[in-house]
Parts: C-alpha cells; structure tokens; sequence
C-alpha cells in the first residue's frame, strides 16, 4: 500500500481508541492498529534521519570536517562515504588549514611553516682554525 503525501499537514491523524487513523485530505482512512503504528513510527523516524543526513551531506561534511581538524572525537555519522569526504577535507581544504594548522594525525597535503636553520660548530674540536 502507498501512501501519496503532497504536503505537510494534508494527512489528519487521529485515533478510535485502539486504532491510529490516517485520514488523508479526499477522505480515504488507513486503519492501524496502536502496537502496529509505534513499529512503523519507529521506521519511519529511521528512515527519515537518513535521508535527512543524506540531504545534509554537504553540511555534514564541512562540520565534520572541522571536528576532525579540531581533534574532537565526536563523530556526526555513520555512513562511510560521509566519514571519507570530511576526512579528505579535513586534510585539504586551504581554508581548515590556514585556521587550525597542526592537527595530530591528520597529515595536511602542504608543509606549514618555515624552515629552522641550525648552525652546528665545524667538525674538528677546534672551530676549525689550524694552530700556526
């Protein structure tokens, strides 16, 4: 069976005592049972969270992105593909780089910063001179 949802607010909810009705903006009722509807209440909440993370990708992405970045190990997501992307931009985007450039682990695709010259004393004992 399908339901056809137009927008939000067209399907009235209600109940008979033992019964969630769905009554939806023509007249037609789906009849189901209380134990039934938690189950598919419960379903559909799962459901909807995953195509809301997927709608939400991008957003996702940048804000785990930067908790990676932050080393704060709290992750937004389960999905795998998700996961990839903020680590692929956690480690490339110039941006989380120039703000927060040293993160444990996550190695950048440039090198940050200048290089450190250190002067040794010639090999010898002597500093190098030759005694006369």
């Amino acid at each position: 069976m399908e339901i056809s949802v137009p927008k939000a607010g067209s399907i009235r909810i209600s109940d008979d005592g033992f019964h969630v009705l769905l009554t939806d903006e023509t007249g037609k009722t789906l009849i189901i049972p209380w134990n039934a509807a938690l189950e598919v209440a419960k379903e559909m909440k799962a459901k909807a969270l995953k195509i809301g993370e997927t709608a939400h990708a991008d957003k996702l992405i940048n804000d785990q992105a930067l908790l990676i970045r932050l080393s704060v190990p709290l992750g937004l997501t389960d999905n795998p593909d998700i996961k990839k992307e903020a680590l692929k931009e956690a480690q490339w985007n110039s941006e989380l780089r120039r703000y927060i450039p040293s993160v444990k682990g996550i190695p950048s695709g440039e090198v940050m910063g200048a290089p450190k010259i250190i002067q040794h004393p010639p090999k010898g004992g002597n500093n190098g001179r030759k005694d006369l």
